[in-house]
C-alpha cells in the first residue's frame, strides 16, 4: 500500500485536464468517506467540519508518511517511524476534528 500510494495513486496528464485515479485509490477514498460519515453520525466529528476536507487531510498525511518511508528505503533519507507511530499521529489528527466539549465529557 505504501509503494502504491507513493508512486501510483494519481497521475495528472501534462497536456490535458485529465487526472487518472487508480481503482484502488477510488476504493480507498470511498472507504474513508463511509468511515467519516459513520463517525459524524456517532458525534465523533464536529458538524461544522467539512468531511471532504477531513478526508483530504487524512489522505495527505498518510501519503506523506508512506512516501517518506518508501523514499527512505531507497535512499539516504531517514523515516524512522513505524505503523504504531503513524497510528498515534492519525489519532491526534482525528481528535482535532472532535467537539472539545463532547470529547471532554467522554473522558
Amino acid at each position: 500500500m505504501k509503494t502504491l500510494s507513493a508512486l501510483e495513486a494519481r497521475r495528472v496528464r501534462k497536456d490535458s485536464n485529465e487526472v487518472v485515479l487508480t481503482r484502488g485509490n477510488h476504493q480507498y477514498r470511498e472507504l474513508l468517506d463511509r468511515i467519516l460519515v459513520d463517525m459524524r453520525a456517532e458525534g465523533q466529528i464536529r458538524a461544522d467540519v467539512n468531511l471532504d476536507a477531513v478526508r483530504a487531510a487524512i489522505i495527505g498525511m498518510a501519503e506523506g508518511m508512506w512516501r517518506d518511508q518508501v523514499v527512505a528505503g531507497r535512499s539516504e533519507m531517514r523515516a524512522n517511524y513505524g505503523f504504531d507511530d503513524m497510528e498515534k499521529v492519525l489519532e491526534i489528527l482525528i481528535g482535532a476534528f472532535q467537539d472539545p466539549l463532547r470529547h471532554a465529557k467522554a473522558s
